[in-house]
């Protein structure tokens, strides 16, 4: 699988609220289709766009500090759709979190970490950096 660059991307850019959530899904899933995405690799995408992208808007800007998230997609070869998530909030790395325990009764485990649990899941790839007082987010599907 090639590494695309950032010339590779479609990006968009909005303020990071709850009301912007549909029309970053709606620009992954537009691309996502121009490929034939089948509708089961379509629901994880959006599944998947959820949680991470309400993390970044409920954590990533505290104290009513507003932020954005610019959100890229492309397809770097057949069968691919890449997804990149980048915001300036705090510092990040969900994927340094552990797995929750899923085999504990709900009310026994630690909150949180479940969201995340299922991007890992669902995605066929994360990856996670932080450059330049960013946090950089890839998510890859094979469709």
């Amino acid at each position: 699988m090639r590494q695309p660059d950032s010339g590779d991307f479609s990006w968009l850019q909005l303020s990071a609220t709850r009301e912007n959530l549909p029309i970053f899904q709606e620009f992954v899933i537009n691309e996502a289709k121009r490929i034939k995405t089948s509708a089961e690799i379509l629901q994880k995408v959006e599944l998947v766009l959820e949680e991470t992208l309400l993390n970044i808007i409920c954590y990533a800007y505290p104290h009513n500090h507003e932020g954005s998230i610019q959100l890229g997609c492309c397809l770097p070869g057949p069968g691919e759709l890449y997804i990149r998530i980048v915001d300036s909030g705090i510092a990040f790395d969900p994927l340094s979190r552990p797995d929750p325990d899923v085999g504990q009764p709900m009310q026994d485990r630690e909150v949180g970490g479940l969201g995340i649990h299922l991007v890992r899941r669902m995605a066929d790839r994360v990856e996670y950096q932080r450059k330049d007082e960013m946090n950089i987010l890839d998510i890859v599907f094979r469709t």
